[in-house]
């Protein structure tokens, strides 16, 4: 899906004659379109999208968005309702003396490379809202860690993200289970989560719903406190 939002065709978009384009503002492909369409007298604005790092970003691309249809006020009640739905977690945190897990999120299946989330993403910066460590915290962006690093920093969690609707979450369960994941304190203490789909899309994908990512995620490393996930499509593995 993401290539062909970042390689769009320009003349099928010119051909539907849109009033307003919406663009990703850290796309070069998008951002060299201005002028192109601005010549033609199509409007485009631009925002962070998914490739925004944290609750403000979202929030200015909601901002953004509301502006151009006039319903600011209904915008900054959403983004109020959001404020306060993530500070209700952070609260119930602070004011416990939480033990702060070291996490590890894979992005696909180990098969896949261990590709992960770096400290400046919008993933990295949920899990240190909620109390967790990110063990690839010291990089940027999406970086690919080697399995002697995994095993080192021995991770307490691991979260393993779908985005492929194709793959089979039992293979997946499966795979963990025959490879060097099952040396980690999280597959001996059953901390191994799959997310897949629906569930996928609210953890990973930048946007109103990040109050939901946010509980989520507090669910994920603090069971004690928040409970188990409730929503579908998030599989605890089975260790034993």
């Amino acid at each position: 899906m993401w290539e062909d939002i970042l390689d769009l065709n320009v003349e099928k978009v010119i051909a539907l004659n849109p009033d307003l384009v919406i663009g990703l503002a850290n796309s070069m492909i998008h951002t060299n379109l201005k002028s192109q369409f601005e010549e033609l007298g199509i409007n485009i604005v631009y925002v962070k999208g998914g490739d925004a790092r944290n609750d403000e970003e979202v929030f200015r691309d909601i901002m953004i968005i509301a502006s151009i249809f006039g319903v600011e006020d209904r915008a900054r009640e959403l983004i109020d309702d959001i404020k306060n739905e993530i500070s209700s977690v952070v609260n119930q945190l602070q004011a416990l003396n939480i033990t702060r897990p070291k996490v590890l999120v894979l992005l696909g299946p180990p098969s896949w490379g261990l590709w992960s989330v770096g400290g400046d993403t919008y993933l990295g910066w949920i899990i240190e809202k909620v109390g967790g460590v990110n063990i690839a915290d010291r990089y940027s962006g999406w970086p690919q860690l080697s399995i002697e690093y995994v095993l080192e920093q021995d991770p307490e969690v691991i979260i393993i993200t779908l985005t492929d609707t194709e793959i089979n979450v039992e293979d997946v369960i499966n795979e963990i289970r025959g490879s060097y994941l099952s040396e980690t304190k999280a597959f001996k203490e059953g901390r191994i989560y799959v997310v897949a789909q629906e569930a996928n899309d609210i953890l990973v994908r930048p946007g109103p719903r990040i109050g939901k990512a946010v509980n989520l995620m507090a669910q994920i490393l603090h069971p004690k406190i928040f409970g188990e996930p409730n929503i579908s499509l998030v599989y605890k593995m089975r260790t034993s």
